[in-house]
């Protein structure tokens, strides 16, 4: 009898700890969730003002959407010979004036020579 009346003290327990310990995890978790929102509001308030500002200043340029929009295609669309070009496939290593480290070969050899 003692030892059942233990064993549910101990599952009454068990239940209460994890219960506090759910209980931490929400209010944690809620805790998280707020200060994510908030700086997402913070973000989409910084963006929108951005764009206000750059929408003024493209306005006291004197350029308009469709201008902007097309010298912005003009930026990032390369010509059909550049995009041959750079999205070709592979050259090889000795074709590159670039080492893997983005120094130029000839620094490369410079440093060696240098160093010898």
């Amino acid at each position: 009898m003692q030892g059942e009346a233990q064993q549910l003290k101990n599952a009454v327990y068990r239940q209460r700890r994890i219960r506090l310990l759910n209980e931490h995890s929400a209010k944690s978790s809620q805790n998280r969730r707020d200060r994510f929102e908030f700086l997402l509001r913070e973000m989409k308030s910084d963006l929108d003002m951005l764009k206000d500002r750059l929408k003024e200043e493209l306005n006291e340029l004197g350029i308009d959407e469709s201008k902007a929009r097309q010298m912005l295609s003009d930026y990032y669309l390369p010509d059909s010979e550049d995009i041959v070009e750079s999205y070709g496939e592979k050259r090889k290593a000795d074709d590159d004036d670039y080492e893997k480290s983005s120094r130029l070969k000839s620094d490369m050899e410079e440093g060696t020579s240098i160093a010898h």
